[in-house]
């Protein structure tokens, strides 16, 4: 079987390679990481990966302020199609009720907060994964 995959969504070149490389150091050759600049990408990303590797991302990252559809839109509209794929919020925007909003359509794990926050985020993924 193949490596799985973690996908990172964010507009941001700088903050989706810093988030990439600290789990890179943190997880190592584990996993495969695969990142998108929009919903629109990702969308992508997710299709090329069942139709190569026959399977889904482990896990999806997503920034929430980004242009074209935002990642609520984004994580809703995934969790209709892939409910089996736990999402993450990586945002510094987006507020208490719009997290708890996308617990409840999108069944989403958890918020982490921009900037990004090295141990306790990776803390908090590593828990995400183990569910997985």
């Amino acid at each position: 079987m193949s490596k799985r995959t973690i996908l990172f969504v964010d507009d941001d070149p700088i903050a989706l390679r810093m988030v990439i490389d600290q789990f890179k150091k943190h997880f190592g050759p584990a996993f495969r990481y695969e990142k998108a600049s929009s919903a629109q990408e990702a969308e992508e990303v997710i299709l090329t990966e069942l139709s190569i590797r026959g399977q889904l991302p482990a896990l999806i990252v997503s920034d929430w302020l980004m242009p074209g559809k935002r990642g609520d839109e984004f994580l809703q509209d995934l969790a209709r199609f892939y409910p089996e794929i736990p999402l993450i919020l990586h945002s510094g925007h987006a507020d208490e009720q719009l997290e708890h909003e996308l617990v409840e359509k999108a069944g989403l794990l958890c918020k982490l907060r921009k900037p990004w926050n090295g141990q306790e985020h990776i803390g908090t993924i590593h828990q995400a994964i183990q569910l997985v």
